[in-house]
């Protein structure tokens, strides 16, 4: 129940944030990468609860954050010879 009740707050504010067009590649990114788009949910939660996000998001500061959450991961790459 609780958990029920977190993800529709989540899911509320996101919408609150985020543009249509954000919204929609949240959702997108959401079906190839659970973790990532629940990473930039958080986030996005986080910053707008302390006032670090003023005004709704354009899908274009959308792709910046994604860009810099991802540049932070670590990827493993197998060469095969």
């Amino acid at each position: 129940m609780q958990q029920a009740q977190l993800e529709a707050i989540l899911k509320e504010i996101v919408s609150k944030i985020l543009e249509k067009q954000a919204r929609e590649r949240l959702s997108n990114l959401r079906i190839a990468n659970p973790n990532l788009a629940h990473q930039l949910e958080m986030y996005l939660v986080q910053q707008f609860n302390s006032g670090k996000i003023p005004e709704t998001m354009t899908d274009e500061h959308l792709v910046e954050l994604i860009k810099y959450l991802m540049k932070n991961k670590h990827e493993t790459k197998i060469v095969r010879k």
